[in-house]
């Protein structure tokens, strides 16, 4: 529109027809779907990620899991699946309460994020279990390297609501 907002719109048409048959004319009808689209788009992205922390979810890790063992057998390559949880989390919402547990699983997410970065997939299964998917391994010492790597980023102590949580 004039104020350089993006409207998302359907439209129809239909001629207008005289008597024999014609066309007079025109008719445009349109209709302004951006909200509905925003909603199915936002939707879409619900059904395949974690509300929490953002990760992928269980539904979208399956598709992502049977395309990375497609591609590993097709090049003929290693694929890594590493299923972990963070250990005391539930004495940690016993402890500092609820909202301290979500943000540290927040936190762990962002840190699985950075890791993971365009090479790697993680998934968050739900409560305090990831999935890691390391695609393109050529020797099994990669992976415990990798593992090795995870491991000391996920140790560090967070910042979880104002109070430092050691994990």
């Amino acid at each position: 529109n004039r104020t350089g907002q993006t409207f998302t719109v359907e439209y129809t048409a239909n001629g207008i027809r005289a008597a024999h048959g014609e066309v007079q004319g025109s008719v445009l009808v349109f209709r302004d779907v951006t909200e509905r689209r925003q909603l199915m788009q936002q939707i879409s992205w619900q059904s395949n990620h974690d509300i929490l922390t953002g990760l992928p979810n269980r539904a979208a890790l399956t598709t992502r899991f049977e395309h990375e063992v497609a591609r590993a057998r097709q090049n003929d390559y290693l694929l890594a699946v590493c299923l972990f949880d963070l250990d005391h989390l539930q004495q940690v919402n016993d402890k500092l309460g609820h909202a301290v547990g979500d943000e540290l699983l927040k936190n762990v997410a962002s840190r699985l994020h950075d890791f993971a970065g365009q090479r790697h997939f993680v998934a968050r299964l739900g409560g305090d279990e990831f999935v890691l998917l390391l695609p393109e391994m050529h020797a099994r010492a990669s992976v415990e390297a990798a593992m090795e790597r995870l491991m000391q980023a996920l140790s560090g102590d967070y910042l979880c609501e104002g109070q430092t949580v050691a994990m």
